[in-house]
């Protein structure tokens, strides 16, 4: 999901920490499409959407195991400054990291 993809990506909750950022969510959004048993297994497939502002941008797919969509939606991020407690108007340097190697083609799956 959102960690692994994060990890991937030098996004996670321990490189946010590192560089003293809080990403809340700002945005949340689910669409339902087909329901799934309580004991049903499922896939989520998690996307990072390119946007050149300083925000993360994803998106969710929950996946039955015959292929249907469950479920989709998307979350928007903004970014905190622990020390202030400002949003973040500009990208921070972890997220530019991010958009170098995007840019290099680390990152396969993410859409832009």
């Amino acid at each position: 999901g959102a960690e692994a993809l994060g990890r991937q990506c030098g996004l996670s909750y321990k490189d946010f920490q590192e560089a003293e950022l809080r990403a809340p969510l700002v945005k949340y959004h689910v669409d339902f499409h087909r329901p799934l048993r309580l004991d049903e297994e499922f896939t989520i497939r998690t996307v990072l959407v390119w946007d050149e502002g300083a925000r993360l941008n994803t998106e969710y797919f929950i996946l039955k195991n015959d292929g249907s969509l469950a479920a989709s939606g998307y979350t928007v991020q903004l970014f905190i400054d622990v020390k202030s407690g400002e949003v973040s108007l500009t990208s921070p340097a972890l997220l530019e990291k991010c958009r170098r190697r995007w840019k290099a083609g680390d990152f396969g799956q993410l859409k832009k």
